[in-house]
């Protein structure tokens, strides 16, 4: 499985830059979702809510958090977007003022993605999983 999503990323890169940091953005967000749902879950105990208003309110928005590997691919993923971006040899990848004068999508140069790559990365960093710890500032050390 691994291969075969690593192969599709390396062939459409360019033209599906915006996808799969969409994918990956997603995973992350979930996870941290996951996270901060339950740690203010703990805190409500002391609050007189009724219950079943809670399961009706959280029903449609549960997200579960991912498996700790699937967390890791996701940031290996990113990282092969990264060395990608740099082989191609587009500078409009990541030169803000580049990429706006291009025409075309610009939403397929990484520059426009930056604050996503951020935030994943910052993500991984600060998580419990040493594997996904050391992923993450990898990550952010490019």
């Amino acid at each position: 499985m691994r291969d075969t999503l690593n192969l599709l990323l390396s062939a459409r890169i360019q033209e599906k830059t915006d996808f799969w940091i969409a994918v990956v953005r997603e995973v992350f967000q979930a996870s941290h979702a996951a996270v901060n749902e339950s740690a203010t879950s703990a805190g409500d105990d002391s609050e007189e809510e009724d219950d079943e208003e809670k399961m009706t309110m959280n029903d449609g928005e549960k997200k579960e958090k991912p498996h700790w590997r699937t967390r890791v691919f996701a940031a290996e993923i990113l990282s092969n977007i990264m060395e990608h971006c740099v082989d191609s040899g587009h500078a409009a990848h990541f030169d803000l003022d580049l990429c706006r004068r291009e025409k075309g999508d610009r939403s397929q140069f990484l520059v426009t993605h930056l604050s996503d790559l951020i935030r994943c990365f910052f993500i991984a960093a600060t998580d419990s999983n040493t594997q996904l710890v050391i992923a993450g500032l990898t990550s952010l050390e490019r």
